[in-house]
């Protein structure tokens, strides 16, 4: 009785633990969505971004993923790349748009750092085109031959023509026995002392100065280069143009000086008055408030203004843009009409403009401005006058 007892009680037991055994439940998988990563890297000009690889990818729905890859050159535009998203269903395309890196390339010159640009990496470095520097070197010494493509910041050192070794002759002759440091106000000295012609004779003097060299009974006439009778007929068919306008000399002796003069066409030259003068491109005309005397006189224009602050002590502000006269000096130089002239007016007013005889001067005189160079002037020397009044174009003796 006992033993059908205690089997009955087993059997209750075990029907019991059956009932309370958990289930586990099926396992379901996370959906994993393709993707695609499109990587677009910046061209050369930086204008524009081309496609550099396509890849493929899977992650599991609702990983976040913050994506940045490594490109030497190059970092992550991230303004305009998604590459900090969540994979879910709609996510089709990752855009990744890598720049280039900007680098500073400095030029030096000997008189310190001319300027600093900024380069992209990969593109080619554009040296400066200045007419003192024959070439480059690098900061191993090494000459920079053909194209230098830019990965790094990079100093260049600009090889340079010696232009203290100047033979002057003739007229200019005094200046082979003084020191460099002493050329401008010797040279100021020489073109100073001069002969008076008055205003009135400039009249029958231009029509020998600015002879047209294929028509000697014409005139070549400034702002427009057209060759006229060169007969004076009371200034209908062309007058006197001052280059640097009367209203703007020093004094009324200056405005006779032939250097200064150019027959010039009496509509152009109304038009012109007293304006100072702009760069510009094409014919001669009104640009803004100034004006640009055309392609074809701006060195003229150029070499006439470094003459007459050098010869008449005025001020360079007065008339236009250091910047811009060197420019046209270098873009325009010297020609035979203006060797014509210079020798034509030495006869008559018994002095030169030093800047058509020798051109060199100008870049001697005036030289690029260097950045961030320091210097000491001793607080009792003379200063001359280029030094005093030419902004901060001023040797620098280091």
């Amino acid at each position: 009785m006992k033993k059908l007892f205690l089997l009955t009680i087993g059997i209750i037991t075990l029907m019991t633990l059956s009932s309370c055994i958990i289930e586990t439940p099926p396992i379901t998988s996370i959906e994993e969505i393709d993707y695609t990563i499109e990587i677009y890297l910046q061209t050369v000009d930086g204008l524009s971004y081309e496609i550099d690889t396509i890849t493929v990818e899977k992650d599991p729905l609702g990983t976040f993923k913050t994506i940045s890859i490594e490109y030497d050159g190059f970092y992550l535009n991230e303004a305009i790349s998604n590459h900090i998203f969540v994979v879910d269903t709609s996510l089709e395309v990752v855009e990744l748009y890598y720049d280039r890196i900007p680098f500073h390339i400095s030029f030096y010159l000997s008189s310190g750092l001319y300027n600093t640009q900024t380069f992209l990496y990969g593109q080619e470095v554009v040296f400066p085109d200045l007419s003192q520097v024959t070439g480059w070197k690098n900061g191993m010494d090494e000459v920079i031959t053909g194209v230098h493509i830019v990965t790094s910041n990079d100093r260049f050192y600009a090889i340079e023509e010696d232009q203290t070794e100047i033979n002057f002759e003739g007229y200019y002759a005094l200046l082979n026995d003084v020191e460099m440091a002493l050329w401008y106000d010797t040279l100021q000295g020489i073109i100073q002392s001069y002969t008076y012609v008055s205003y009135g004779d400039a009249r029958d003097i231009l029509q020998d100065s600015d002879e047209d060299p294929n028509n000697q009974d014409n005139v070549l006439l400034i702002y427009d280069r057209r060759s006229v009778d060169s007969t004076w007929d009371a200034g209908v068919t062309w007058n006197r143009e001052h280059v640097w306008p009367r209203s703007k000399l020093p004094n009324t002796t200056a405005e006779a000086d032939l250097h200064l003069l150019r027959a010039s066409d009496p509509i152009l030259n109304s038009t012109r008055g007293n304006l100072s003068f702009v760069d510009g491109s094409g014919e001669a005309r009104i640009i803004g408030s100034g004006w640009f005397p055309g392609e074809e006189d701006r060195g003229d224009i150029a070499r006439i203004v470094f003459y007459v602050i050098m010869m008449w002590e005025t001020n360079i502000n007065l008339i236009g843009n250091l910047d811009t006269f060197l420019k046209w000096h270098e873009e325009d130089p010297v020609d035979d009409f203006e060797r014509q002239r210079n020798q034509v007016i030495y006869a008559y007013q018994r002095n030169r403009n030093p800047f058509i005889d020798y051109p060199e001067l100008v870049s001697i005189f005036y030289p690029k401005a260097p950045e961030n160079i320091s210097f000491i002037l001793n607080s009792k020397a003379q200063l001359s006058y280029r030094e005093k009044h030419a902004q901060y174009y001023v040797h620098a003796f280091l």
